[in-house]
């Protein structure tokens, strides 16, 4: 299993039912899932980034929220102190920042050189340290998706007449509404099918 992996290979086979699983492909649909919850809730487990903002205003939104800590800012090729910089914290987990990152001076808000690629912020995107202190109600939603997602490799019979016929069941959905139910709250708004420039 992939370090950013949100299930660990116990408990994705104990998600799917298969104890004879092929272990490889069992592994690529793991991570698959825990890309997934990365793109429609933000970075589940916790990865160093780096990004590169424009300046010309006062504040920069990192992409991989929500954020752990942010390590270094960087403007015009100087680093700053935490002084010079504020980020805002999450109201609703005040252990997580938003990703809103705003140049200070003293305790207003200034803008940050103007300029193409003049702000780099590195930080620590995601919510939890490892795949083993993932918080339950992310894994249950990875174990749903993993289910819905393994469907395809699962085979059936189904009756058709006297004869037991083979069958294959396809998703028809990506996105289950029960992990929209267990991740209310922490969908990002183009998980909810609500378009985001």
């Amino acid at each position: 299993m992939a370090t950013l992996d949100v299930l660990d290979s116990t408990e994705a086979l104990a998600a799917i039912s298969e104890p004879s699983a092929d272990t490889t492909l069992l592994a690529a649909y793991v991570s698959a899932v825990s890309l997934h919850l990365d793109e429609i809730a933000g970075p589940v487990v916790q990865r160093s980034v780096t990004d590169t903002h424009d300046g010309g205003r006062s504040s920069v939104w990192l992409t991989g929220r929500p954020v752990s800590s942010i390590t270094t800012v960087v403007e015009d090729g100087t680093t700053l102190t935490t002084s010079d910089w504020h980020a805002r914290r999450r109201s609703s987990d005040s252990t997580l920042f938003t990703g809103e990152v705003v140049r200070v001076s003293g305790d207003s808000a200034i803008t940050w050189t103007s300029g193409l690629d003049k702000v780099v912020v590195t930080y620590v995107a995601g919510r939890f340290a490892d795949t083993a202190s993932v918080d339950e109600r992310f894994k249950d939603a990875a174990r749903l998706l993993l289910q819905n997602a393994w469907r395809a490799q699962q085979h059936a019979v189904r009756g058709l007449d006297e004869y037991d016929v083979p069958s294959t069941s396809f998703r028809k959905f990506g996105l289950p509404n029960a992990v929209r139910d267990i991740l209310a709250g922490e969908l990002r708004a183009s998980a909810h099918g609500i378009a985001v420039a």
